[in-house]
């Protein structure tokens, strides 16, 4: 068992990136009065122009931090335990994550219908995030979901899928040969890119 890490130093990154995400989703409207005047045009577009980089900063120190937990775990016990990796996950994850499907599939449509909007606009299938591939139902769709309580889903798929995949990889491969998972992880990212430029 090896003893909890806490690296304070990433704690002032961690708020450099919740608050551009924070003033990226706080900016938003669908009022073309608002969306055409000059100071939400600078704020918009000057200002929190890369919002965005504060989701991928999240995943970059997720990544780092779940990856440096497999490694420290598998040099101290010599193994990854995945039972307990992913029981800790899914009881800090699930809970909540299906509250909001259930909220988002069942409650909000009634909420819709309460205020007299009977007819059914929501484009998400539930299949897709009852099994955390609502990040694919989103890109099939070329949407996001009507039900915005969904719409923010889309980055606890990645993490799901991130924490199913991961740390099988890391328990097959011997600790020496971990610079293929690495290196591997890099080419396909950066061929990603390339391909998707534009």
């Amino acid at each position: 068992m090896i003893k909890k890490v806490y690296f304070e130093n990433l704690d002032g990154l961690r708020f450099v990136c919740f608050l551009s995400v924070f003033f990226l989703h706080s900016f938003r409207t669908e009022f073309e009065t608002i969306k055409s005047n000059t100071t939400y045009q600078f704020i918009v577009k000057d200002i929190f122009v890369n919002g965005a980089l504060g989701v991928n900063s999240f995943f970059v120190l997720s990544g780092f931090l779940i990856t440096f937990l497999l490694i420290e775990e598998k040099r101290i016990n010599g193994q990854i335990n995945l039972k307990r990796f992913w029981i800790r996950r899914i009881l800090r994850i699930w809970p909540l994550f299906y509250l909001c499907v259930f909220i988002g599939f069942f409650i909000y449509p009634e909420i819709k219908s309460l205020y007299g909007q009977h007819q059914p606009t929501e484009t998400a299938s539930i299949f897709y995030y009852l099994t955390f591939l609502n990040n694919f139902d989103i890109i099939n769709n070329g949407t996001i979901p009507d039900a915005s309580i969904l719409g923010v889903l889309w980055s606890v798929a990645i993490e799901e899928q991130f924490y199913l995949i991961w740390p099988i990889i890391l328990y097959i491969l011997p600790i020496k040969r971990y610079w293929i998972a690495f290196s591997s992880v890099l080419s396909i990212s950066l061929l990603f890119g390339i391909l998707n430029e534009g």
